[in-house]
């Protein structure tokens, strides 16, 4: 009976994700001149440099904007570097004529670096943007299908080119978005009256709110209004529509990157497919490489199957894109199996 009681019990197995890594790595440094001293010196930054990326390599690649992402590597590869707690010369020498090379074990201070590396990555604008739930419209007033459809064709684009991947709220991904945009447009003819002449205004009013999609938490909310003198004219409002579009967009684009750049901790279920010393293998694995995570915790483990539940400093799609980067990697002990909602399934490779 204590038996099967002790079957169905929660196994609450603690994982402890240090903040201290330590790693060790090689860089090089050209011979200028014979001068050994400015090489030897040059190859020691040259290893503090790819001891950050070797670390944070996944975690700044899955953040950061693809247009920007060498760039932004680069230079917070090399601001980083001074964020080092510290570093001991393992081997050093001549690697050829021109080259040469030392070998190092360097401490890092996984928290001080990842609050580097996401100041860096606001500060410049380099932060990939989230998904966002794209729901049609609601118009009221004349022509609402055509002034819903320029509307929503015009903060489509802009919110595009502001970086920001749109999916459809009628189509399932295997991603959830965090966020979901609703909008609600007016369309009205105002009689108004200037110097005794009795004139008419196209006017257009949009109140669109983007709320977290899991918990409805409002992030930003927009409402716009645009006139236009004339008599009423579907063109007139298909012009507004796109000024008002273009105003959100911005509003928009502001108000996530403060949320989506901020102090967000959030449970992040991941089951592991495997035996148990294969799932072992991919917890160890993430506890040194898989850079965001505060607490981990298994709550089940069998022969087959794990289920591990972290808190990871982030949005969950900002966990998952890590991880899939991280699995494509030869030496990585898992592959990405399904991936829905708030949770990943990996499986052992």
């Amino acid at each position: 009976m204590i038996l099967r009681l002790l079957s169905v019990l929660l196994i609450s197995i603690y994982f402890s994700f240090a903040w201290a890594k330590s790693v060790e790595v090689t860089g090089y440094g050209f011979i200028e001149n014979n001068n050994i001293a400015d090489a030897r010196n040059v190859a020691i930054e040259d290893a503090k440099r790819v001891a950050i990326e070797q670390l944070f390599g996944t975690y700044i690649s899955a953040r950061t904007e693809t247009n920007n992402f060498k760039i932004a590597s680069e230079k917070i590869y090399s601001t980083a570097k001074g964020k080092l707690d510290s570093y001991i010369i393992i081997d050093e020498s001549k690697y050829d004529d021109n080259t040469f090379k030392v070998n190092i074990a360097a401490t890092i201070d996984q928290k001080a670096v990842r609050s580097h590396v996401d100041t860096q990555l606001k500060r410049y604008n380099w932060l990939k943007k989230p998904r966002i739930i794209f729901s049609t419209s609601q118009v009221s007033g004349r022509d609402r299908s055509n002034l819903q459809n320029a509307f929503d064709t015009a903060l489509k684009k802009e919110l595009v080119q502001s970086g920001f991947t749109l999916l459809s709220s009628d189509v399932e991904t295997p991603i959830y978005a965090s966020f979901i945009l609703t909008s609600n447009l007016e369309s009205s003819v105002i009689s108004d009256e200037y110097q005794g002449i009795k004139i008419k205004n196209n006017q257009l009013l949009a109140n669109v709110e983007l709320v977290r999609n899991q918990t409805a938490i409002v992030v930003s909310t927009s409402v716009e209004s645009a006139q236009k003198a004339g008599a009423y004219s579907i063109n007139a409002m298909k012009g507004l529509a796109t000024k008002l579009a273009q105003r959100i967009a911005k509003r928009i684009s502001i108000d996530t990157n403060d949320a989506w750049s901020g102090n967000h901790q959030q449970p992040v279920i991941v089951g592991i497919s495997g035996n148990k010393t294969q799932s072992d293998s991919i917890i160890a694995y993430m506890s040194n490489w898989l850079v965001g995570i505060e607490d981990s915790s298994v709550e089940l483990q069998d022969q087959k199957q794990t289920k591990l539940v972290i808190e990871y400093q982030g949005w969950p799609e900002q966990l998952f894109e890590q991880l899939t980067i991280m699995s494509k990697q030869n030496t990585v002990p898992f592959s990405i199996e399904k991936i829905h909602g708030d949770s990943i399934i990996l499986s052992a490779k």
